[in-house]
């Protein structure tokens, strides 16, 4: 039987990990069994001499699938992990940010095992002060990263390395001062990416082709007040259209978020206290995925396509003790959120903080934060179908039908042998993804 499903937040399990005066998570990335995170702590910090700067450590925290640390383990590098991401090869990816007021230092990546160990690590040419923000991995190992660049009031940038981490192409794009590029994802189509931050006052997108050319831009919305804006983000949904964000203050003490259409023009959007970090889509009913630090704790918000709020749920303490930094898909239609716990009222120790949420729905299937799992290989017969059509997965799962261009138009809570009715769809091209505890497999059914 074809039902839409119903959603509802809750949360799992909340846990904290550190060892020394501060500890904060700013990427995590599920693999199989657990999760991978990477930040910094002051354990194995260096202060430079006659400067007052201390580098922090770069750090790996793995976590089971209970939210239990396994390990931590030092790089050997001073730095933030800024972002950690799965390989085709089944191995990570990890960009390191050095930041100081001299801005000399350039961004280092590493080649990592899911066990941490060190395959190898080079620094990125030219890229000194650079602050990565995003990055993606695409199936041929080559990886998009974008973010901050020096130079005048700020610039962003955008630059593609091939599976062994050499540079094929780097654009810095200066739209306005105080540019920020903090998100990037493919495009739907497949044709390009689009990466997106702030420029000035407002939230900034541009379309890049495979070789980085830019094939437009647009803002989608601007800061009423004209002040800066931080954080801000475009996102693409399922139904053609953008979620945006932002925030205007660089304490997070304002905050947007809205749907625009491909024009920029807006459909609706909310203005109100708090902050976010980018928007994640996921593919029940088009809901937009949102989560703010409020003055009353950790708010997690979920908002459905039409800007309905769908479900809020608040973890206790304010937002001076916690902080969201990163977000991983998990198993089971779940998400884990990472970032930092103040463990004093002075605000000067920290450790590591994640918590898992229920029941928040898988990405959008042209997001670029996939399920990462021990996949089985799925077919649908009879292909092309007629009136019904059955999986052979041999586990049980979410069944969801797209058009050709990403609407979704059936949801179905599948068990092994289960019969899909296929009478209501009109003839023609569809997508399926499948998402079990055995990852998301996708694929195409033509309707006769």
């Amino acid at each position: 039987m074809i039902a839409q499903f119903a959603l509802s937040q809750s949360i799992v399990w909340e846990k904290s990990y550190g060892f020394r005066r501060r500890d904060e998570i700013h990427s995590i990335e599920a693999i199989q069994g657990g999760y991978i995170s990477g930040g910094f702590s002051t354990q194995n910090s260096i202060r430079r001499p006659n400067s007052g700067i201390t580098y922090y450590g770069a750090y790996l925290v793995k976590l089971n699938n209970n939210g239990d640390t396994i390990w931590a383990k030092y790089l050997n590098c001073q730095g933030q992990v800024k972002a950690i991401k799965k390989t085709p090869d089944g191995n990570l990816f990890a960009a390191i940010a050095i930041l100081d007021t001299f801005r000399i230092n350039p961004i280092r990546i590493f080649k990592l095992t899911v066990n941490g160990d060190t395959l190898w690590t080079k620094n990125l040419p030219n890229t000194s002060g650079y602050d990565p923000y995003d990055i993606i991995v695409l199936p041929d190992g080559s990886s998009i990263m974008v973010g901050t660049a020096p130079g005048g009031l700020m610039s962003g940038f955008a630059l593609r390395m091939d599976i062994n981490g050499v540079v094929l192409w780097k654009r810095v794009f200066t739209p306005s001062i105080q540019t920020y590029l903090t998100h990037v994802e493919r495009l739907a189509d497949n044709t390009g990416f689009l990466v997106s931050g702030s420029a000035g006052s407002g939230a900034w997108a541009t379309w890049l082709n495979e070789d980085g050319s830019t094939r437009g831009e647009l803002v989608f919305w601007r800061e009423p007040t004209g002040s800066a804006l931080y954080s801000a983000s475009v996102s693409q949904m399922p139904d053609g259209n953008f979620a945006v964000t932002g925030s205007n203050s660089a304490d997070n003490a304002q905050w947007y978020v809205g749907k625009h259409k491909p024009d920029a023009s807006k459909i609706w959007g909310y203005y109100t206290s708090g902050g976010c970090l980018p928007p994640y889509i996921n593919t029940y009913g088009d809901i937009l995925l949102e989560y703010g630090n409020i003055s009353t704790g950790i708010e997690f918000r979920k908002y459905s396509s039409a800007g309905a709020l769908v479900r809020s749920v608040t973890l206790s303490g304010t937002r001076n003790l916690k902080d969201v930094f990163a977000v991983a898909w998990g198993d089971n239609d779940s998400a884990v959120f990472a970032g930092r716990v103040r463990t004093d009222d002075t605000y000067q120790y920290e450790d590591f903080w994640f918590c898992k949420m229920a029941d928040v729905g898988y990405p959008y299937m042209v997001a670029t934060k996939p399920l990462v799992a021990e996949q089985e290989v799925l077919s649908i017969f009879p292909n092309p179908a007629k009136d019904a059509f059955t999986l052979n997965s041999k586990v049980p799962g979410n069944l969801s039908i797209y058009t050709s261009s990403g609407q979704i138009v059936q949801t179905q809570a599948y068990l092994p042998g289960d019969v899909t009715d296929a009478t209501s769809l009109l003839p023609g091209l569809y997508l399926y993804r499948f998402s079990s505890s055995k990852g998301v497999s996708t694929g195409k059914i033509v309707k006769e």
